[in-house]
Formats: structure tokens, C-alpha cells, sequence
């Protein structure tokens, strides 16, 4: 085991494909989800991958284990819209 201490930085583009894995061995009530999606990326599509993209001030990285920061934002509901506008791409109803 090593003797340095944790290191915490902000995600980054190059971290994608660990929160969308991360999120695939979790998404069973915290359990491997493999066997529930035929996209692996889907569960990090809905709950890892807007955060970096469109929220980036909530998405951290442990030395290489990408982790979702679940910190409340003071722009919830910017982030929201932004989600629907600009992550999912779906018209405002």
C-alpha cells in the first residue's frame, strides 16, 4: 500500500471513459450492472457524463478512479435546463 496521500483533481475529458464505467459496475444498487444493459454506457450517459461535460465544478477524479461528486450545486436548476437543452437535446415543454 502506498504511503502518499490521496490525490483529488477535477475530471477531465480524458476521465470519460472511467465515469462511464464506474457507473456501469454501480448501477445495480451499487453492484455490477453489466448483465442489465446491452450500451455499457448507458448509466454513465444519464448520470456521469453530464455532470463533466456540462458541470465540470462536480465531477472528480481519485489518482485513476473517476468518481461523480454528488455536492449540491448553487445552479441546480441551470444545470437542469442544461441537461435537457444541451445534454439530451430535447426541446423545452
Amino acid at each position: 500500500m502506498s504511503s502518499e496521500p490521496f490525490r483529488i483533481r477535477r475530471a477531465e475529458p480524458r476521465d470519460i471513459d472511467a465515469l462511464y464505467e464506474i457507473c456501469l459496475l454501480t448501477a445495480d444498487s451499487g453492484v455490477d450492472a453489466t448483465a442489465l444493459y446491452s450500451d455499457r454506457k448507458l448509466p454513465g450517459y444519464v448520470w456521469a457524463a453530464p455532470y463533466g461535460e456540462l458541470e465540470p465544478d462536480f465531477a472528480f477524479v481519485l489518482d485513476d478512479l473517476a468518481l461523480k461528486c454528488h455536492a449540491p450545486s448553487t445552479k441546480i436548476l441551470e444545470l437542469g435546463v442544461a441537461v435537457r437543452l444541451r445534454w439530451w437535446r430535447l426541446p423545452w415543454h
